[in-house]
């Protein structure tokens, strides 16, 4: 008799119930109520439906599915399944014991306590089936490879039935021991797992591939369809022969169950054996196949090793298509996914700037090939990626012998160890182009073993010559530091010395390594003044407040000891987070002049008289110097033509060669006698500036006084700095009354008076407006105001600004040129025409230059 299922737990190590098969059916089971009456109900019908299966004489079922619905039921929900199969078998054994399906029928309670017994074995065999199924199936469904189809026959279906017949049978022997005997044991227990293990073979593949989502691959047409129903005709018309006729072509029905596998997949095979089980067991029931043995046991037996071979072998293709059909899936995934990475590699790489990748190998005759190459070794080498392809000693050929050389040793020593190679080589490239270029190659094996070069090659011509300009620059600072004749000492905030210049060096005595690294105090500084004044805390007060002590004077000391005085200017040197890094201080030999002061003071406190003598020494000296200054002055305004004459062949002999007039020029000698032109031109006004200012010193500067439009002579001037206002970024603003008469003067000393005011004000200008006013003035007077919003003049400089060589910014801090003559002389030629010339400023905030003229007039009127 058979009420029982066999095989297989719910959870596995790989898999967790229905989340590991389809998780969209996870609905269908909300509750664990549900899933136990559902399983047991399913399990309970089937099992009830099998016993219709039974072969005459006895109650033997050749097959019994609900062991294979058990154990699907076990796989795709997991352990809520076991209570609903131990329930589902426990009510369909206790209704066949009660309603006479076996017979003779025990008693209720012995009937009761053998349906619970049984439906144990039931549960056993199930949890044992799931769980050694999910742990031998290879990471996936157990229909998803023939190596899992074999699994889920012989372990969940062969293996774990061996459980349901034992606790079966013996419940038998147990319950029925009048009509059931120990001999009987064997024969009843081999049919039962025979019945059991076929019951998994026929329904836990259906149930399992219909839970499974279908393939997506897989469409169904009007010629699929049709192929399916000349399969379903082909199929029943075998069975109905073999089956039915007792035609010996049983295993003709193999090929259906191959051709369903192979065309149909895991639903077809599935489908098809059901159907093939149903009309042989229904046939050998009625004694027409050829499976009918001389007993039920034989027939039964007969029956499950045909279907064992066939429905197996049919699984085992179905499995073997599905696993190559997923295969063959994640390969074009896989290619897909290689397409793209490819692409964007190759995209990363047409795209590096200044920059192409590649990868390369040497043939067995050492000629380099090259495998892949980006489109930037076109910009680099003048050659195209697909020449490099076709012939790689194109680049290989731009290299130098020397650099090749050095290449190629690099290359033997990364092989050596397997390390990366990078080096900066030089190479022309095909236009004779020198380039510098960064190599980052790494080696590697390839299947075939051979090495494989995967690199990057970067141009860094520009960042060469950057270095290569930085390198000649920080000579020329160098060697202009060490040789300036003056001391440049830069010391740390702590006090430590940590450069010395050259010319410091000779005259504090000390070499380099003796110097750099020392404190100053008891080096270069002595701890006190011969006066007594405390060094040491000076050189601490430095240290904490070194804008407080921009300038300073100090007694020093040499290495053997000479007392010397220096004066220092000391600047400030930040990091990049804006903290004191260190001071650099420029210092002067003053003393032998604060000796002369010293003696001076001596005599002007001790001897009257020789401080009296000593004064008229001195003011006969100033006497002299003014003389000696006139006649300067005077031989400067004298020479006017013969400094003036060279410079200006200078610029014209320039200007012709510039003109290409002798030959021609190629674009290094332009740009070098232009920079002569301009050097000459500057050169030049600075000149006109000192004999100007030395003539008007002499008495030998004449005005060309004459009536002149005052208003043409603005427009001109503004014309010839509005260039220079918009190379700055500046507003020029001109502010032109309608109504200006002419002023008596000299029209090119007015514009060259104006002109320096304008200049000033852009120069001194960084952001604003330059505002350029001229208007009529009480008295017969013309005033020209020029307004701008720089830096602004302070008040203890406004006072001197119009001394000659006077310059607002002094020292080693002056970012703006000029002579400071300009003004002196501004205010010299206004003077000289009849006029005033004043400044208002506040510093920060702007400057305010205004000078008046007189109008021209005829025997008392105005022209």
């Amino acid at each position: 008799m058979k009420t029982i299922i066999t095989p297989v737990t719910p959870v596995t190590v790989k898999m967790t119930g229905i989340k590991a098969i389809n998780p969209a059916n996870k609905r269908y089971f909300a509750s664990t109520p549900i899933i136990i009456l559902m399983v047991a109900l399913g399990y309970a019908v089937v099992a009830k439906v099998s016993f219709l299966l039974t072969i005459p004489p006895g109650n033997i079922s050749p097959v019994f599915p609900a062991a294979g619905m058990a154990l699907a039921a076990g796989i795709i929900i997991g352990r809520h399944a076991l209570p609903g199969v131990w329930l589902g078998s426990f009510v369909a054994n206790l209704l066949s014991f009660m309603d006479g399906t076996v017979s003779p029928a025990p008693t209720w309670p012995i009937g009761i306590m053998m349906a619970l017994f049984i439906g144990f074995g039931a549960m056993c065999g199930v949890a044992a089936g799931v769980k050694l199924v999910g742990y031998f199936c290879a990471n996936g469904h157990p229909l998803q490879s023939g190596l899992n189809v074999m699994i889920l026959v012989m372990i969940g279906g062969a293996g774990c039935s061996i459980i349901s017949p034992t606790f079966g049978v013996l419940s038998l022997l147990a319950g029925l021991q009048e009509n059931l005997s120990w001999a009987q044991f064997g024969n009843a227990w081999l049919t039962w797992w025979a019945g059991d293990a076929t019951g998994v073979l026929i329904a836990a593949p259906l149930v399992l591939a219909w839970a499974y989502p279908y393939p997506a691959s897989f469409r169904w047409n009007p010629l699929v369809s049709f192929e399916a129903l000349v399969l379903g005709a082909a199929t029943l018309l075998c069975c109905y022969f073999v089956f039915f006729m007792s035609v010996p072509f049983q295993y003709g029905i193999l090929p259906l169950l191959l051709w369903a596998a192979f065309r149909f997949g895991m639903r077809g095979v599935s489908l098809t054996a059901v159907a093939i089980t149903v009309l042989a067991v229904s046939g050998t029931s009625m004694s027409l196949s050829p499976f009918v043995g001389r007993t039920a046991n034989e027939s039964i037996l007969l029956l499950n090793s045909f279907f064992g071979v066939t429905i197996t072998s049919a699984l085992f293709l179905a499995g073997l298509m599905e696993e190559r059909r997923r295969t063959t899936l994640d390969l074009q995934e896989l290619n897909i996914t290689l397409k793209g990475s490819e692409e964007r590699l190759r995209l990363l790489g047409d795209n590096l700037p200044d920059s192409y990748v590649y990868q390369c190998m040497y043939d067995e005759d050492g000629t380099l090939r090259f495998l892949y190459c980006s489109a930037g070794v076109e910009k680099l080498h003048g050659v195209k990626a697909e020449e490099v392809l076709r012939d790689g000693t194109l680049i290989w050929r731009q290299i130098p012998p020397e650099q090749a050389k050095v290449l190629t040793e690099a290359e033997k020593a990364s092989l050596q160890s397997m390390t990366d190679l990078t080096m900066e080589a030089r190479m022309d490239d095909i236009d004779g182009n020198e380039r510098w270029l960064r190599l980052c190659s790494r080696p590697r094996k390839g299947l075939d073993n051979r090495i494989l070069w995967n690199g990057v090659v970067t141009d860094i011509t520009t960042r060469k010559h950057a270095e290569e300009a930085l390198r000649a620059s920080e000579k020329k600072y160098r060697d202009l530091v060490m040789l300036a004749n003056s001391i440049i000492l830069r010391w740390s905030r702590d006090g430590r010395i940590t450069f010395l210049n050259e010319f410091g060096q000779r005259f504090f005595g000390y070499t380099s390594d003796e110097i750099v690294g020392r404190h100053v105090i008891g080096t270069i500084v002595p701890e006190n003044e011969t006066s007594g004044r405390n060094l040491g805390t000076l050189m601490d007060e430095i240290c904490a407040d070194p804008h407080s002590f921009e300038r300073n004077i100090n007694e020093n000391m040499r290495h053997n000891g000479e007392r010397v005085w220096i004066d220092w200017t000391n600047k400030v040197v930040l990091d990049g987070h804006g903290q004191i890094r260190e001071i650099m201080s420029i210092g002067s030999d003053i003393t032998a002049r604060k000796r002369a002061q010293d003696e001076l003071e001596h005599y002007r406190e001790h001897l009257e008289e020789q401080v009296e003598q000593r004064t008229r020494e001195l003011a006969a000296a100033k006497d002299r110097a003014e003389a000696a200054d006139r006649i300067k002055s005077t031989f400067l305004a004298t020479m006017s033509h013969e400094l003036r004459t060279p410079l200006n062949s200078v610029i014209g002999f320039t200007g012709i060669l510039l003109q290409q007039i002798p030959g021609k020029l190629n674009p290094e000698q332009q740009k070098q006698l232009g920079m002569i032109q301009n050097s000459a031109r500057h050169l030049l006004s600075l000149i006109n500036d000192v004999l100007d200012i030395s003539k008007i010193e002499a008495g030998q500067f004449t005005i060309e006084m004459k009536p002149f439009d005052v208003r043409g002579s603005a427009e001109v001037v503004l014309e010839s700095v509005k260039e220079l206002a918009r190379t700055k970024g500046l507003d020029l603003v001109a502010e032109l009354s309608s109504d200006l008469e002419p002023i008596l003067g000299d029209r090119r000393r007015y514009e060259q008076i104006l002109l320096n005011l304008l200049c000033n004000a852009i120069k001194f200008t960084e952001t604003g407006t330059v505002t350029l006013a001229v208007r009529l003035a009480e008295g017969d007077m013309v005033e020209t105001t020029v307004r701008d919003t720089g830096v602004g003049i302070k008040p203890s400089e406004q006072e001197a600004i119009f001394q000659p060589f006077h310059q607002v910014e002094n020292g080693t801090s002056r970012r703006h040129e000029g002579t400071g003559l300009g003004l002196s002389i501004s205010y010299r030629l206004v003077e000289m025409m009849g006029g005033k010339i004043r400044v208002s400023s506040r510093y920060s905030e702007g400057s305010t230059f205004t000078f008046t003229l007189p109008m021209a007039k005829i025997n008392g009127d105005i022209v």
